[in-house]
């Protein structure tokens, strides 16, 4: 069954050739060295999150996106700024290939399942707080400035991956259904609830800094080699 060219980006569902629309508009919105902020900064982390290669890219952590000048100035580019205050460069054509479409919709699955498991998290972490200590930053964070992070060496990706592992799953295994809601759901009701019993046991949760989270190292994660598993 061929897969719809939908993805969710930002809180917002795209056709394919529009997202990658959007992605030019915001490009050449600007001049060079401005810096992305609000929604259209959360448009291109979601858009580079798709990216093969998106851990390095990350590298440290992004600080924020600015718009860099092209070889030979011929056109203008997004410019990832790490935290370190190091430079990186990412092709957005990459990131809206179709299996790394897939890939992006399956973690949006996997975490619309256990949506409800970071939200008890949450409320029991505040209780009738006003703060709680960031995880990340140790500074104090009111509710509706906070994320609720899977903390090392158990991010949420790591325990996708090992979850899907230990069943002789791929990516490619896992069918979602994605209505123009914008939801991601698994479609196997098995390995849906498989998954949010695996979260539920094996998850490290951990109140943080929304900015503080989204500047943090990105998890590694060798999806290839979940291909071969079942051979």
């Amino acid at each position: 069954m061929g897969r719809k060219k939908f993805v969710e980006i930002a809180g917002k569902v795209y056709r394919k050739p529009d997202a990658e629309e959007e992605f030019r508009t915001i490009l050449n919105s600007h001049f060079i060295g401005d810096v992305l902020e609000g929604d259209e900064h959360d448009f291109v982390y979601d858009v580079l999150l798709m990216h093969p290669s998106s851990s390095d890219k990350i590298g440290c952590g992004v600080k924020h996106f600015r718009i860099a000048e092209g070889i030979f100035g011929r056109y203008q580019r997004v410019e990832i700024v790490r935290v370190d205050g190091s430079l990186q460069d990412f092709s957005y054509k990459k990131c809206f290939n179709g299996n790394n479409i897939h890939k992006r919709n399956v973690v949006k699955a996997f975490r619309f399942h256990v949506y409800s498991q970071t939200k008890e998290f949450r409320e029991k972490a505040y209780g009738k707080k006003k703060y709680v200590r960031c995880g990340i930053t140790n500074l104090n964070v009111r509710k509706q400035d906070c994320h609720i992070d899977h903390a090392h060496p158990k991010e949420f990706e790591v325990l996708m991956f090992d979850f899907l592992k230990g069943r002789g799953l791929s990516l490619n295994d896992i069918e979602i259904i994605s209505p123009n809601s914008g939801l991601h759901f698994i479609k196997d009701p098995e390995i849906k609830h498989a998954w949010e019993e695996y979260h539920r046991e094996n998850a490290i949760l951990r109140v943080t800094l929304d900015h503080a989270n989204l500047g943090q190292p990105k998890a590694k994660v060798e999806w290839e080699l979940l291909t071969h598993v079942r051979d």
